[in-house]
């Protein structure tokens, strides 16, 4: 690579980032993780699929499907996560409390507050 292509490069990702930012404003560095991820995997499942397309030999043309097909799930995998941070959707579910001499425990709902009020 020469020095144009990476300042190509480089301008390429700020461009991606921007978009993802101006998109789907994301708040934490997890979502940021999680759409880059997914754009990336959206990316290669299309690159497969297109290539399994163009290929004349079958078993070839059964594995770039085969893969396109992973990457996709991946890519749902990926947006149903984002869907449950953005919508601040987290469960935990408690099976089993042990709880001993002088413990205390909570029973009951318990929420988090948003701190910004």
């Amino acid at each position: 690579m020469n020095a144009s292509s990476n300042i190509s490069l480089a301008s390429d990702q700020f461009s991606t980032q921007t978009t993802i930012d101006a998109l789907f404003k994301p708040e934490e560095i997890t979502e940021k993780t999680l759409i880059s991820a997914l754009i990336g995997a959206q990316n290669r499942s299309n690159q497969l699929y297109n290539c399994g397309i163009q290929s004349t030999s079958l078993p070839f043309k059964e594995l770039y499907f085969k893969y396109a097909a992973k990457y996709a799930g991946k890519v749902a995998q990926l947006a149903t996560a984002i869907a449950k941070i953005k919508n601040k959707e987290q469960k935990i579910i408690v099976e089993k409390i042990n709880i001993e001499n002088g413990g205390q425990a909570i029973v009951g709902n318990i929420s988090k507050q948003s701190a910004q009020r």
